[in-house]
């Protein structure tokens, strides 16, 4: 109801947060993500026009994630996997994860990345700003690596999609690809960088939008909602903590996105056709 309402004919689900991967063993890991899928597997079936799925594996098991993963993708039709930007402090190019990666790159799999918290000096955690500014940080640190460390050219044929407009990615794209720092990559940096999908969920003003598609093509943008999380604007009368409505999530983003100085044509590549081509979805 709250997509008839926004106008939204498919969402694409998933889940951010450290399950499965915080659990205690590889039975409990594997019993949560298989839970979180088969959860996912019903609410597509029960509406299968209206809901597309990036599922979720157990990344401490690297066996335990690819037998997932081929469950999700042969058994469950899911679209693609959503991945932490850190698992339990680890980075994704960490060569433990080489067998995720190994069979994700041999499906051309597209994989959601979404940030976690991470273990990070005391003045993070003041005035929510480990959500606020360091959760976009994790997203480009994780992005980076992926990059610098050569892992993009060791397994090019997964396809990423980041969260938050990639968070300082877009902005800080050239200052990515100066030379120091021993570089493992093959090309520049940023042809790296353009390759990405970003998306517009989290509170993203309509000018920063309009940048990142300057930056690395409107082609590469996608509409995100973050529903149903989000804050209203702080309020010194009333500054709680104080969460929206569910479908306010959609007015506000959506509300950005018309604001956006671009064409319709432009903006439309950004709602849906974008998607379309990504997730191989037939036209409506």
């Amino acid at each position: 109801r709250g997509m008839d309402r926004a106008q939204i004919d498919i969402g694409v689900l998933s889940l951010p947060g450290p399950a499965p991967d915080n659990q205690p063993t590889p039975e409990a890991r594997m019993k949560v993500a298989r839970s979180m899928n088969d959860l996912y597997a019903e609410a597509m079936a029960r509406h299968p026009k209206r809901f597309r799925v990036f599922g979720r594996v157990p990344l401490v098991d690297p066996d335990g994630a690819v037998k997932e993963m081929g469950r999700m993708f042969d058994d469950l039709g899911f679209h693609g996997i959503h991945l932490p930007t850190n698992v339990l402090g680890s980075p994704l190019d960490d060569p433990k994860f080489d067998p995720f990666w190994t069979e994700a790159n041999r499906r051309r799999a597209v994989c959601f990345f979404h940030p976690l918290d991470w273990p990070c000096d005391p003045r993070w955690q003041a005035h929510g700003l480990l959500t606020k500014i360091g959760w976009p940080a994790d997203s480009s640190l994780n992005v980076s690596r992926l990059v610098l460390t050569g892992h993009r050219d060791r397994f090019p044929d997964t396809t990423l999609v980041l969260s938050h407009l990639g968070g300082m990615i877009p902005e800080f794209g050239g200052r990515l690809g100066w030379s120091a720092g021993d570089l493992k990559c093959a090309r520049n940096p940023e042809e790296y960088f353009r390759s990405f999908y970003y998306d517009t969920a989290g509170g993203m003003r309509a000018p920063f939008i309009k940048a990142v598609c300057a930056t690395v093509g409107v082609e590469q943008v996608v509409y995100g909602s973050d529903y149903p999380f989000g804050r209203f604007p702080y309020d010194p009368a009333d500054p709680g903590p104080r969460r929206p409505p569910p479908d306010l999530v959609y007015e506000v983003n959506r509300r950005e996105m018309e604001a956006l100085d671009l064409p319709q044509a432009d903006k439309d590549k950004i709602y849906y056709q974008n998607a379309q081509r990504l997730l191989r979805l037939r036209p409506a």
